[in-house]
């Protein structure tokens, strides 16, 4: 793999013409990447990072970098709106006041918060919980991971309609969220989100309870 300098020489100068996408944070615009690999299936690459002319109040930011696998350029540009203050906390994927995401359906939305449940399990399960959640990066790293894993359903949540009882189909428009939507409608009924919604976040509570923040201690 060719060093992150040399995959910062191959971004195209600032100006050029390039799709945007349009982000509501940069937790959103580094899911996004995480969930749409390279052809050859990998999603990790080393993400330079360069800020481009600011027009009308939007940011654009362009990322760029070598597949870790095979090399390709990887490169996206997203427009994040330049809003004062910041938004709750640094991995937040929306402010409070967002709609639903333009970027990730809710299928994606639904696996991603699984994805990251499945990372906490996998976590905590490989270490010895006296010791580990001593170390205040491990235990950063865990909180992180469960907001992210209940936050993922908060974005699912936002897609359903005003006193609708379920998700309507047409708010999924990718072919992964389409598929998950398709094997599980069931899952994307009001009450089941919001069930899964609440889990999640007493998840995040009772690790918090059990270990406290190791710095405040």
């Amino acid at each position: 793999m060719m060093s992150s300098d040399a995959g910062a020489e191959r971004v195209r100068p600032a100006g050029t013409p390039a799709v945007l996408l349009f982000a509501r944070t940069f937790a959103e615009a580094h899911l996004y990447m995480d969930i749409n690999p390279c052809e050859c299936g990998e999603s990790r690459f080393e993400r330079d990072v360069e800020v481009l002319a600011q027009r009308d109040g939007v940011l654009p930011i362009r990322f760029a970098g070598d597949c870790e696998r095979c090399g390709a350029l990887r490169e996206f540009t997203f427009q994040v709106p330049d809003r004062p203050g910041g938004p709750p906390a640094a991995d937040s994927f929306s402010f409070p006041d967002d709609g639903p995401s333009g970027l990730i359906d809710p299928g994606q939305w639904w696996i991603a918060a699984r994805t990251y449940g499945g990372i906490a399990d996998t976590v905590a399960g490989g270490v010895d919980p006296e010791r580990a959640w001593r170390d205040p990066e491990a235990w950063e790293d865990m909180v992180s991971i469960l907001v992210n894993s209940a936050a993922a359903v908060d974005e699912a949540l936002k897609f359903l309609p005003v006193g609708a009882s379920a998700m309507p189909a047409g708010a999924f428009w990718t072919a992964t969220g389409r598929e998950v939507y398709q094997a599980v409608p069931d899952e994307f009924r009001r009450d089941i989100l919001e069930r899964e919604r609440a889990e999640r976040w007493a998840r995040l509570r009772e690790f918090t309870d059990t270990h406290p923040d190791p710095d405040e201690l």
